[in-house]
């Protein structure tokens, strides 16, 4: 009898060091591996028109057949703004790769976009950044540089 306690007693101790042994390792969700599905912002950039809208033009290089859409996201710039804080969009819109024209052949695109937004003080300008998404859902969004346009 004491022989059977010890054995199971043995191979209960075994049981927890593998099931211990079993739950160590990394544990953050898993990334999908860089592939050439991947889109990214070429160029991007802006300038003011008519003193209240912007006329926005970017390029895309890498998958651009996966494009979803883009987001145009906006944060106004005024007396009590700060540029260097993290972006706050303050403002969405988003746009299908078919509205913006967007193909393989031509990752160009433009579009003249007027941001309803109002300041806390006197509206002093904009600060906005794209966001394109991939029609793979898995693979992450990416966000393009932050931009500064300042009104007249």
């Amino acid at each position: 009898m004491k022989n059977i306690l010890q054995k199971l007693f043995v191979l209960f101790v075994l049981l927890i060091f593998i099931f211990a042994l079993s739950a160590c390792g990394k544990s953050s969700m898993p990334k999908p591996p860089k592939s050439n599905q991947e889109l990214s912002f070429e160029a991007v950039g802006g300038k003011l028109v008519n003193n209240n809208c912007i006329a926005i033009q970017g390029t895309l290089s890498g998958a651009v057949d996966n494009l979803n859409d883009i987001v145009f996201e906006f944060e106004p710039i005024d007396d009590n703004s700060c540029t260097t804080c993290p972006f706050t969009s303050r403002e969405r819109q988003v746009f299908s790769a078919w509205n913006l024209g967007i193909k393989a052949e031509n990752p160009n695109f433009s579009k003249l976009y007027c941001p309803q937004l109002k300041g806390k003080g006197v509206l002093k300008g904009f600060r906005w950044r794209l966001v394109a998404t991939n029609v793979y859902l898995n693979l992450p969004n990416v966000i393009s540089t932050e931009v500064l346009t300042y009104l007249k």
